[in-house]
């Protein structure tokens, strides 16, 4: 079988992470991990590129590696790191604030290969004593560790909307938000969802940083930045919420973006490109340089994103049901919008919740 574009990047992002966990140098980890955002912002298919060493970001080095991968199915770069670094340090790249620099300290400086040493040396107090951390922050690495294999990667759709109508209730009372919903699989309407993302138009973020932050279920805050509130919530489940900060203005090119899926946006970028545009989170940009946004070009947006996926749509379903190519059906209680995506030859039905 073939290699896919999506194994390559796989295998440039694999081999960043293992290269951090063993300590290299910086710059070299930094190479990979451009090779593969320059490979995922490609609008071609393998097959379709001559020379990797052609795309920006791509050196001789890596493009030997990819060319290799590509030819062979094998990459004997990654096959040495993985001799090198201790397979039991992999599962603790999920633990927060525990990335590959501080595992790759706690691996050369303490000797931890697992979650077993890792608790043993924080429990003496040796993690504690290490500059950069202190024990207030290795307390919260421990509980973490502890629930390695005992917390669900995903949860069902059922548990995961539970708490987003909670978070939406709550998102109501603030009065500075002018726009929200809900992104990524949860969107999608995925069977099971890791995390939950919010997309927010606002005009004065800190007004919204500061309501979010009182939001009763946070149990902890892992991120508090000028266009990204991460946080640790825990009701019936424990789960982690992303609340993305944006101009109204660029709230829908940002809610699509951060929709997805990656696959999804790959796609969109390549129909944006046939017709001299240019599609990411930050808008859509015409062969004349101005930015287009789906607000106020509605054709656009059923043409070529044909991509509603919000299990709350029934608003807009209304307002595409006059359009060629959409309309609203009523099914027991349960709305349907049928969307004809022009470009594509595709037609989605996506049942909404009245």
């Amino acid at each position: 079988m073939a290699t896919t574009k999506k194994e390559v990047i796989q295998l440039l992002e694999k081999i960043a992470v293992y290269m951090e966990l063993k300590g290299e140098n910086p710059f070299k980890i930094s190479a990979f991990r451009k090779a593969a955002q320059s490979l995922e912002m490609d609008d071609r298919s393998l097959s379709e590129i001559d020379e990797f060493t052609k795309l920006p970001g791509i050196g001789e080095r890596t493009g030997e590696i990819i060319t290799t991968f590509v030819e062979t199915g094998e990459s004997p770069e990654l096959e040495q790191l993985q001799k090198e670094v201790p397979k039991g340090l992999i599962p603790l790249l999920d633990v927060q604030g525990l990335g590959g620099k501080k595992l790759s300290r706690l691996y050369k400086e303490l000797g931890i290969t697992d979650k077993d040493s890792l608790l043993k040396e924080a429990e003496n107090g040796k993690i504690a004593a290490l500059k950069g951390f202190g024990q207030k922050s290795v307390d919260k690495m421990v509980e973490a560790v502890r629930e390695i294999g005992t917390r669900p990667e995903r949860y069902p759709i059922y548990d995961a909307l539970k708490i987003a109508d909670q978070i939406e209730a709550y998102l109501d009372t603030i009065p500075a938000i002018e726009t929200y919903s809900e992104a990524g699989s949860l969107r999608r309407l995925r069977e099971t969802v890791k995390d939950l993302d919010f997309v927010i138009g606002t005009t004065d973020v800190e007004k919204v940083k500061t309501a979010l932050l009182e939001f009763p279920l946070i149990q902890e805050v892992t991120n508090d930045g000028n266009t990204k509130v991460s946080v640790e919530l825990k009701d019936e489940i424990e789960i982690a919420v992303d609340f993305r900060l944006v101009s109204p203005e660029d709230f829908p090119t940002t809610l699509h973006h951060f929709t997805g899926s990656k696959d999804h946006n790959i796609k969109m970028r390549q129909l944006a490109k046939e017709q001299d545009e240019k599609i990411s989170e930050y808008g859509v940009e015409n062969k004349a340089g101005k930015n287009l946004h789906f607000k106020t070009n509605l054709l656009f947006t059923i043409t070529l994103v044909c991509h509603i996926y919000h299990r709350k749509c029934v608003k807009t379903a209304k307002k595409l049901s006059g359009s060629k190519g959409s309309r609203l059906l009523l099914k027991k209680k349960i709305f349907v919008v049928t969307c004809t995506c022009t470009r594509l030859g595709l037609t989605a039905h996506i049942p909404c919740q009245k």
